[in-house]
This record gives C-alpha cells, structure tokens and sequence, in this order.
C-alpha cells in the first residue's frame, strides 16, 4: 500500500497474489486480498497501522474471488464479505461477517466445464442481500451472470440467467451482439436503481469481438437490458474492468484500444460514462495522451 503524496510504502503484506477488493474509510482502508491460503480481509488505519486481519473461508484456495458488501450511495455499508468459487464442480459462495466472524456457505449453481474465471459483486441494504456472479467463458463458450437473493436465513435464490443468447435479449439484440458472447460477464457491478422500483441494477462489462464492446445495463427485477453503454469509437475491451465514484452516478472502465490489442502500436483508452445520461459518454482518455479526446 503506497502513500501518494510521499510515494513512500505504509504496508506490506507477504504472500499476496492478487487484490481483490479495497474500500475506503473516513480513518482508513479495507482490504481484500488474495493468498496462497485463500482470501485475507485486512482494516487499516489512516497511517497504515493494522487495525485487524481476518482469513475468510473461501470454496478452494486458487481460483475464489471475493468483494465486499456495498449499498447505495450515502447508506451505510454491511460489514460482511462475499466470496465465491469452485469445489469439486460446484459453485459454492461464502457469506462473512466481520464483526461476528461467523460464515455461511451454500451451493449455488452445478457447471460444467468450469468457466476459466469468476467475477462477484455484492449489494446490500437492511436484510436485502444481492449477489451477481460473471462467469465470462472461453472463445466457444457464452459468458454468463447469474443474479441471487440471499435475504436473512433463507438462503440464495436464483433470480437472473443473464446471457446474451438467454430471456433478457431481444432478437435482434442477439444478432447484433453475437460478436462479444464469449465474454460477458467479464465484470460486474451493481449500480444505483434507474427504474423506481427501489433496488440496485446491474452492470455487465461485455468486452470481446471484433465488432461489439459495451457495458450492459439490466435492470434487477427484470433481468431485461435498459441500455448499453458504448462508445462513438471503436475502442477494443472496454468493460473490462468496471468501477464507480462514491456518488453511483459515474461508470469508469478500462481497457480500451484503438486498433487491434495485439498491436504494439496501439494506444490505451479508459472512458468514463455518465449513468444519468444515455448515451452516456462523459470523457474519453487516451492514456499515453495530453488530455481526454472528449471533454465532459
């Protein structure tokens, strides 16, 4: 964890293999990471003293992904943990408590062959739990996200099959985004509620093909697709990575470029959309450039 003003390190943690989640506090950070024994959470200060560290239980040791539970904007956050992965062939998730230290696991889903990653995102308000699992394929194989409830004790239910050949496409949506099926799924993340009915939407980042590259909106009790977020460019991988600002309103996404990516002459883009508009772009950078090639 590194200072920015001095650039100086203020914590080192031995073993990591990857970051899973980190959430800011008025007195410092949480972290998520990834071990060679499964998932850590860790509290820091503001000075980066260890405030506590908890090992969270995780499906198999390699391949878990893990998030920490949020809520809308200006709510306060359950103190808990998702996690999810595979075991012996199934889907298993990982519910954790950080102040009671108590987990709860569950099968969520059969699948076979397992997908070659995960992706997880989790919602929470009150009792309401939501959890959305992207599990981007191989090139011959569609992505896919399922969406659950895991409200109080009665464990997860599914509520939305999403993929791009599933209930949630129209025809011709179908045809047209045929390219990028491979890959939806690529991230998840939930966003602030854009029908009335008072819960979360989710979006999808849809980053392959050739032709297509969106970040998919679909709305929670529906499961059917509001919009796409897209660019006027063609800009290759966007909604590889999704994230938002504290407010829900802005979407930022990495991983775009123009041209093909396996070209070392290619120039690396990020776009940030503005979920309040449609089409919804708000600025577009080129990352070895001056300044954004679309001003806000």
């Amino acid at each position: 964890l590194i200072k920015l003003e001095t650039g100086t390190t203020v914590y080192t943690l031995e073993d990591c293999r990857g970051l899973e989640d980190a959430r800011i506090r008025d007195d410092g950070i949480d972290l998520l990471v990834r071990t060679g024994r499964g998932v850590r959470a860790v509290a820091l200060n503001a000075t980066g003293a260890v405030r506590n560290v908890h090992d969270v239980p995780t499906p198999s040791a390699d391949d878990s992904v893990a998030t920490f539970v949020r809520s809308d904007p200006g709510e306060p956050a359950p103190l808990e943990i998702v996690v999810a992965g595979w075991r012996a062939g199934y889907l298993v998730g990982v519910r954790f408590d950080l102040v009671t230290n108590e987990s709860r696991s569950y099968v969520l889903e059969f699948e076979e062959p397992e997908p070659t990653s995960l992706r997880v995102a989790a919602w929470g308000s009150g009792t309401l739990r939501r959890v959305a699992i992207g599990m981007p394929g191989a090139v011959d194989t569609d992505g896919r996200v399922l969406l659950y409830s895991d409200d109080g004790d009665a464990g997860p239910k599914l509520l939305h099959d999403l993929h791009p050949n599933g209930s949630s496409f129209s025809e011709t949506q179908r045809e047209e985004f045929s390219h990028w099926q491979h890959e939806y799924g690529q991230d998840v993340r939930f966003i602030p509620d854009m029908d009335g009915d008072s819960l979360p939407e989710l979006a999808i980042g849809a980053p392959g093909g050739v032709l297509s590259w969106h970040v998919d909106l679909v709305a929670h009790g529906t499961g059917k697709s509001l919009r796409h977020c897209a660019t006027n460019e063609a800009l290759y991988r966007i909604g590889t990575n999704l994230s938002l600002d504290e407010s829900g309103r802005y979407m930022f996404t990495g991983g775009g470029y123009v041209g093909w990516p396996e070209s070392l002459e290619s120039d690396a883009h990020a776009v940030l959309f503005d979920l309040q508009r449609d089409p919804g772009i708000a600025a577009t950078f080129r990352v070895n450039g001056p300044a954004p090639t679309t001003t806000p």
